[in-house]
C-alpha cells in the first residue's frame, strides 16, 4: 500500500478491495501455520501430556509449544539426524572386502595418512564430508591441512562467522607465517594461539568470558547460547559483569567492550570445536577411501545419490578427473545400482528412465543362462511382461545395448518388428497353438529381423538420447568442442556460482536447456533461462533490454556466454542477472595451399558446405611456401558444429583439393 499508488487508488474506490486488505493487514505477521522440527525428539520423565499439550501433525503426533518453551519447562529436546555419508562409508569398505580382501577397521584407522592429506591439499573434496563446496575446496587448497588439528579449524572456518569477518584470510596468512599473529588483547594469547589470533570455535568464547569476566562455566554456557540465539536481555545481562571484571585484569572499558563485541559476533555464527572435530573424523574418512580406494568409494558415493542428477552428474565428473573410466550401462554387464570393475565403474541399468526394477529383476534372471547375442535373442529370453518396448526402447537410447554389435539407428528401426515377432511367440506357447506346417514354426517365425545397412545418428542425437534417458550425457557433452572456448573466456564453474555472495559479478557459460518468456508489469517481454555446463545450472534472469536486444540468439541448445550479477534468493538459491549474452561459435578452419586451387573450384566448395550447412562460422587459410592469408569466409559457407559432420566436412574438402591439385591450378 505505501509502494504501490495504483494499489491505493484502488483501495480508496473499491470496497471489496478495501476490505481484502483491511482483513489481510489483521493476519499479516502471524504464523501461517505450525512447521515441525525434522529431527527433534522430546523426552519426558512421565507422561508427556504432564508436560505439554500435544497435536497431530500429518502422520505425526507433536508438541504445541515450541522448542523453545519446551526447554523452558525442563524437558530434553534430542536432534536424531541420519547421515548418508555413514552409508557410503560402509558400502565402500564392503566392497574393499568383497574385491580385494581387505578388511579397513576405521576405530582403528591411524589420523596420519599421506595421500588424505595430498587429497585435501588438492582441493579434490567432492565426496569429503563436509568439505564438497567450493568454498572448502578453495579452503582446502589455501590451508594445505596436514594434520587432523588442521581439518578442524577447516570446517570451522567454513562457517558464516570467519567467513563474514574475513578473518579466515588473516587466519591462512598466519598459518603459513606471512602475517604475524594480531590478538586482540595480549591477555588472550593463550586461548587464541592455536587459531592465530581468531575466535574461531564456541568453546574460545566460553573460556574468554571465564577468564576475562570472570564467569563461571555455566554462565559462560548460558552467554554462548544467549549470542547463538541472538537473546539481546540474556547478553545484556552479562554483558556488564564482563566489562567491570575484564577492567579489573588490567583492560580499559573500551577494551572490554571491543573484545565482548567479538565474542558476541563469533559466539553467533562460531562452531563448537567438539561438533567440527567429529565432522572431522568423517571428513577424514571419506578423505582416506576415497584416496586409497576411488574406485570404490566413488561407486558407493553414486548409489547414495542416483536419483539426484545433477549430483551424479558432478561426481562422473569427478570420477574422470580421477582416472577412472565410467562405462554406459550394458545389458550384459550392468546390474540395477553402479558396479565396479578394473579401473572403471559400470552405469547400473536403475538410472535409466522408465526402466524399474522388475524389468531390470528379468534381464539379471535371463543372463544367468548366458549373455545376450542379438535384439531378437534378447527379447526371447527376458519377461516381455515386465519388459515392454516404450523399456526396450529407452534401453536402446541409452546405449544399454551397444554390446550386440549394432548402432542405435539399426536397433531402434528394428525394434517393433522383433519385439512383436517374440510377443506374438510368447503368447502362441503361452496358449499351446500348433503351427499348421508343425516342426517348422520356429524355422519361419524365429531369428533375427534383417537389419537394415544405415548410419548412426550424428553424435549430438546420441547425447541427446542419453540425456532423454538418463538426465545427462555420458559418450560426451554438447559443450566438447567449446571447451578450449570456455578456458578462454575464463568462465566460472556453474556450480561454485551457486556458493557466490549475493551482487558478485561472473562470467558463466554453457548450453541454454530452457527458455520461459515471462512479461513484466508493464508488458514488457523478458525471459528465464536456465543455463547448464558440465555438472551444474544455474537459471539467467533476462530483463526487457537484454532480453530484446539478443532475442535472436536465444534458442534451445545454443551455447552462450553470459556476463551479469548473482542474486541470492532465500528460497530459490543463486540466479544470475545477465547483462550481456554472447553466442559461442565453433569456428571452422580450412586450410588451402594456394596452387592447388583450380577452375571452378569455388563453386564445387560452396556446393559442399551447402550439404553440411551448420552454425559455424569458418575461416580459410590461404597458404603459398612460408606466406600465409587468414580470411573469413561469407555466411554460404557455416560448418556444422557437430565432430562427427565435420569429419565428413573435412573429408569431402580433401577430396576436392586432390582432385583439383591433378587438374591443375591457377593463382
Amino acid at each position: 500500500l505505501d509502494n504501490s499508488p495504483e494499489l491505493q487508488k484502488r483501495y480508496q474506490e473499491e470496497p471489496t478491495i478495501r476490505r481484502l486488505l483491511d482483513l489481510a493487514l489483521k493476519i499479516e505477521g502471524t504464523p501461517r501455520h505450525a512447521s515441525t522440527h525434522a529431527a527433534g525428539v522430546v523426552i519426558a520423565p512421565e507422561r508427556i501430556t504432564r508436560f505439554t499439550p500435544l497435536q497431530k501433525s500429518k502422520e505425526d503426533i507433536v508438541t504445541q509449544y515450541d522448542m523453545g518453551s519446551i526447554e523452558d519447562i525442563g524437558l530434553l529436546k534430542v536432534d536424531f539426524l541420519g547421515l548418508r555419508t555413514l552409508t557410503v562409508i560402509d558400502r565402500a569398505l564392503k566392497m574393499i572386502k568383497e574385491e580385494m580382501g581387505r578388511e579397513i577397521k576405521l576405530e582403528e584407522l591411524g589420523l596420519d595418512d599421506n595421500q588424505a592429506y595430498e587429497l585435501l591439499q588438492s582441493g579434490r573434496t567432492l565426496g569429503v564430508f563436509q568439505m564438497e563446496s567450493a568454498l572448502y575446496q578453495r579452503l582446502s587448497r589455501d590451508y594445505q591441512p596436514d594434520s587432523f588439528e588442521d581439518i578442524i579449524a577447516i570446517i570451522a572456518l567454513g562457517r558464516p562467522g570467519p567467513m563474514g569477518s574475513d578473518r579466515f584470510q588473516d587466519f591462512i596468512q598466519c598459518r603459513h607465517g606471512k602475517k604475524e599473529i594480531d590478538y586482540p588483547h595480549p591477555l588472550l594469547q593463550e586461548i587464541l594461539q592455536e587459531t592465530y589470533g581468531v575466535i574461531l570455535y564456541q568453546e574460545q568464547v566460553m573460556q574468554i568470558a571465564s577468564y576475562l569476566g570472570d564467569l563461571t562455566m555455566g554462565e559462560a554456557d548460558n552467554l554462548r547460547r544467549g549470542m547463538g540465539k541472538k537473546k539481546e536481555d540474556l547478553i545484556q545481562q552479562y554483558r556488564e559483569k564482563f566489562i567491570n571484571n575484564a577492567v579489573k585484569k588490567g583492560l580499559s572499558e573500551v577494551q572490554a567492550g571491543e573484545v565482548f563485541e567479538l565474542m558476541e559476533y563469533f559466539g553467533g555464527y562460531g562452531f563448537n570445536k567438539s561438533h567440527s572435530a567429529a565432522y572431522a573424523l568423517l571428513a577424514y574418512q571419506t578423505a582416506y577411501l576415497k584416496a586409497n580406494y576411488p574406485l570404490q568409494f566413488m561407486v558407493a558415493l553414486l548409489n547414495s545419490v542416483k536419483d539426484k542428477t545433477e549430483r551424479v552428474a558432478l561426481y562422473l565428473q569427478d570420477c574422470r578427473d580421477l582416472g577412472l573410466e565410467v562405462l554406459p550401462p550394458d545389458i550384459n554387464e550392468s546390474d540395477y545400482d553402479f558396479t565396479p570393475g578394473q579401473g572403471s565403474l559400470r552405469f547400473g541399468l536403475g538410472a535409466i528412465k522408465n526402466v524399474g526394477q522388475s524389468a531390470i529383476e528379468s534381464i539379471v534372471e535371463a543372463r544367468q543362462e548366458g549373455q545376450f547375442t542379438s535384439l531378437y535373442d534378447f527379447c526371447h529370453r527376458i519377461d516381455l511382461g515386465r519388459v515392454n518396448q516404450r523399456v526396450l526402447e529407452s534401453l536402446i537410447k541409452a546405449g544399454a545395448l551397444a554390446s550386440l554389435g549394432l548402432k542405435r539407428s539399426q536397433l531402434l528401426a528394428i525394434l517393433e518388428p522383433t519385439y512383436q515377432r517374440c510377443l506374438s511367440q510368447k503368447k502362441a506357447r503361452a496358449q499351446g497353438q500348433k503351427s499348421l506346417f508343425g516342426g517348422m514354426e520356429e524355422q519361419i517365425f524365429s531369428g533375427d529381423i534383417e537389419t537394415p545397412d544405415i548410419e548412426e545418428y550424428p553424435v549430438s542425437e546420441l547425447l541427446r538420447m542419453e540425456r532423454e534417458t538418463l538426465g545427462f550425457y555420458i559418450s560426451g557433452h554438447p559443450l566438447d568442442p567449446y571447451q578450449n572456448l570456455l578456458e578462454k573466456e575464463g568462465v566460472t564453474p556453474l556450480e561454485e556460482v551457486k556458493q557466490w555472495e549475493d551482487k558478485a559479478r561472473v562470467r558463466v557459460g554453457g548450453l541454454i536447456s530452457r527458455i520461459t518468456p515471462h512479461q513484466t508489469k508493464k508488458g514488457q517481454a523478458m525471459a528465464f533461462i536456465l543455463l547448464e555446463d558440465r555438472v551444474g545450472q544455474v537459471e539467467l534472469i533476462v530483463f526487457p533490454d537484454t532480453y530484446n536486444s539478443k532475442r535472436e540468439i536465444l534458442e534451445i541448445g545454443q551455447p552462450i556466454v553470459v556476463e551479469g550479477k548473482t542474486d541470492q534468493q532465500e528460497e530459490n538459491g543463486v540466479k544470475v542477472l545477465a547483462e550481456d549474452i554472447k553466442k559461442m561459435e565453433l569456428p571452422f578452419w580450412l586450410t588451402i595451399p594456394l596452387e592447388k586451387i583450380g577452375d571452378n573450384f569455388w563453386n564445387s566448395l560452396r556446393e559442399i558446405f551447402l550439404s553440411y550447412s551448420g552454425p559455424s562460422p569458418v575461416y580459410l587459410e590461404l597458404k603459398r611456401g612460408s606466406e600465409k592469408i587468414n580470411l573469413a569466409l561469407g555466411n554460404t559457407f557455416r560448418a556444422p558444429a557437430d565432430g562427427e559432420q565435420r569429419k565428413k566436412l573435412q573429408g569431402e574438402i580433401e577430396r576436392l583439393i586432390q582432385t583439383r591439385g591433378q587438374e591443375g591450378g591457377h593463382q
